[in-house]
């Protein structure tokens, strides 16, 4: 277990170190950081659950812990949409696109959705937002916008 325990914290350290290279550069668009932020949170969770199985964290997995913590929280996603003439900032991270999911239900969609809005808006720019959902439907066509704006565009096939 131990050999095991080496080689996962080994290639998690160079993963780590990888991405946060990547992560630093200005020329990524905002789909490579989000693919690096998924790939950080891969091996946030592993080292997590390796955490969990009862041994107490070495040094060396409290430090990647650490750095990963800092690095994700480098790594939000600002997006500008300009509405009714209006440019309206979004601080996007995993964390609120997440709890945004886990809210949406078959019968309320509005009530997440604005949650999502007021999560996410820049703080400068939250009045404005405010007046802007009053308006009918504004909430759902701005959430709907700042999702499609979010997500990233994967290629999914079924079967092979």
């Amino acid at each position: 277990m131990s050999l095991l325990k080496n080689l996962v914290f080994g290639m998690a350290a160079r993963s780590l170190w990888k991405l946060r290279v990547a992560a630093l550069q200005s020329a990524l668009s905002p789909r490579e950081k989000r693919q690096c932020l998924r790939m950080l949170f891969k091996i946030r969770d592993e080292l997590g659950v390796l955490e969990h199985n009862g041994a107490e964290p070495e040094p060396f997995v409290r430090f990647l812990q650490t750095t990963i913590t800092r690095s994700l929280a480098r790594m939000k996603s600002t997006i500008t949409l300009t509405i009714n003439g209006s440019a309206v900032r979004f601080d996007m991270t995993p964390e609120i696109y997440n709890k945004y999911v886990d809210e949406i239900q078959t019968t309320k969609k509005v009530g997440p959705t604005q949650n999502l809005l007021m999560r996410a808006v820049h703080s400068e720019d939250k009045e404005a937002l405010k007046s802007i959902i009053k308006m009918p439907g504004a909430t759902m066509q701005i959430g709907s916008m700042l999702i499609e704006q979010y997500s990233p565009d994967i290629e999914i096939t079924v079967g092979e």
